[in-house]
């Protein structure tokens, strides 16, 4: 299952390339305007965008992976048809690395390390539940789905609830 979740998890990362690109350049707007996603629907059409990209992108490369297994190499080739079971994974990480960026952007740093500790808690916690509970490899990479959509949930109550306060001018 390590070996498994290793390759799932270099591939969501390569999907993640886009993403970060973007909430960079997002990041570094925002420093210099920090009302810039003051609106709630704002920041829901920014984090809709995050997560159909991050989807379609992990989609695409699964659909790459079914018709040419080998082109990443023979291990990838024995994880490829379990990729497609991994579709919620890339956007929900990408969007608990986009809310840290928000933090960032807005001068709460010290926040911003507070929550990736206790997401970083939270996510060894709810992996090896995931590993003790798993009965084969597609249950495995099904609940990894729901381990990482509950790390979303965490991130989002934690950095929504920072962000009640107002931003620093950087």
């Amino acid at each position: 299952l390590a070996g498994i979740y290793a390759i799932v998890m270099r591939l969501v990362d390569l999907t993640a390339i886009p993403i970060r690109s973007f909430t960079m350049l997002l990041t570094q707007k925002m420093m210099r305007t920090p009302a810039l996603l003051a609106s709630v629907k704002r920041r829901f059409g920014v984090e809709a965008l995050i997560m159909t990209v991050s989807t379609l992108a992990l989609g695409a490369l699964a659909l790459i992976l079914y018709w040419f297994p080998g082109i990443l190499g023979s291990n990838v080739a024995e994880v490829a048809p379990l990729i497609m079971l991994a579709l919620l994974i890339p956007g929900m990480r990408n969007l608990v690395e986009y809310q840290a960026e928000l933090l960032f952007a807005r001068g709460q740093t010290f926040i911003r390390a507070v929550n990736q500790a206790l997401i970083g808690a939270a996510k060894v916690v709810l992996l090896i539940v995931a590993i003790q509970q798993t009965t084969s490899e597609q249950a495995f990479i099904i609940s990894l789905n729901y381990v990482f959509a509950a790390l979303y949930l965490i991130s989002s109550v934690l950095t929504y609830t920072a962000m009640r306060r107002p931003a620093k001018a950087l």
